[in-house]
Parts: C-alpha cells; sequence; structure tokens
C-alpha cells in the first residue's frame, strides 16, 4: 500500500470508522463480526474510492457498502439456520434463553434473506436505523411510495411466513 493509500485510509477509518463498525454490529448482532466486517468494507472502500461517482455524499456511499456487505453475511448464514428451524428448533419449552433469542434473530434474518435487496436495506433502515421513509427514498434514489410498498409487503409476507413455521413447530 503506498503512503497516499495509506493517509486517505486512516482518513476514512478516522472520519466512518465507528458508523460501519456501529452499522455492521447492528446488522450482524455480534460485536467480533462487526469488527470483522469493518476491515472487510474499509478496503472495499479504499479499492472502489477511485469509481466513487459522487451520485451520493461519501457517507452515503459508506453506508450502503457496509449494509450490502453485511447483508451478504447473512445470506451465507441463511441456509444453515434454516434447516436448524425445519428440525423443530423454532420454540423452546423451557422459556426464553439466550440460544434461543439468537435463533429468533436468526429466524429474521432467513426470513428477511427472502426479499429483494433493495427491500432488506429499506427493512434495515427503517426497523434497525430508524431513518424517515423519505430519508430512505433519497439515500436508495426511489420515491418514499416505493418505500412504503415495500414495507408493508415485508409486514404482510411476515406474518404469512411466521404464521407456516409455527403451524410446521
Amino acid at each position: 500500500m503506498s503512503n497516499h493509500s495509506t493517509l486517505e485510509m486512516t482518513g476514512i477509518y478516522e472520519r466512518y470508522g465507528f458508523v460501519i463498525f456501529r452499522q455492521a454490529r447492528r446488522i450482524l448482532g455480534n460485536e467480533e463480526e462487526a469488527w470483522d466486517a469493518t476491515q472487510d468494507v474499509l478496503v472495499k472502500v479504499l479499492r472502489g474510492l477511485a469509481g466513487f461517482r459522487q451520485e451520493s455524499s461519501l457517507f452515503t456511499w459508506i453506508y450502503r457498502i457496509t449494509t450490502n456487505h453485511c447483508l451478504n453475511l447473512l445470506k451465507q448464514r441463511r441456509s444453515a439456520v434454516l434447516e436448524e428451524l425445519l428440525e423443530g428448533n423454532l420454540s423452546d419449552p423451557k422459556g426464553p434463553n439466550p440460544e434461543h433469542e439468537v435463533l429468533v434473530d436468526e429466524l429474521l434474518q432467513v426470513i428477511l434473506g427472502r426479499f429483494d435487496r433493495t427491500t432488506q436495506e429499506i427493512v434495515y433502515y427503517f426497523h434497525v436505523d430508524g431513518l424517515p421513509q423519505e430519508k430512505i427514498a433519497e439515500m436508495l434514489n426511489v420515491s418514499r411510495k416505493t418505500v412504503y410498498n415495500k414495507l408493508e409487503r415485508f409486514k404482510a409476507r411476515c406474518a404469512k411466513i411466521t404464521s407456516r413455521l409455527r403451524r410446521e413447530a
């Protein structure tokens, strides 16, 4: 890595490192994985910086890279979790415990994985980050109506999926 690249990376890390980590931790739910994802995202940002088209702010661009990277990591986990859930591990008759809570969180990731990338981003930005629909629409360059419709479809499909899984469990 050249001196210029090192200085550039240091500046990006100092300015956006915590934002990347915080978003990764929210999505992944695990601090260690979030630190790994932060490093991966910083490398992606550095490699892609020359091609950054400035159609959005640098913050928005980095935020989307982070979200997409973490969603890809979750997608890689999805099939194993779904298999575990289908083996009857959906409910724990002994009451709440940390393993069960993790499994429920993973179920949510499985459900989310059944949607297109734009819907996944909208759901995270709205439900996890608490962003208003107007801001999400601006970030993703879609209409507010599209954001609303995708959130409604997500809600309806979640109800169907969870109902079916409960019947099977």
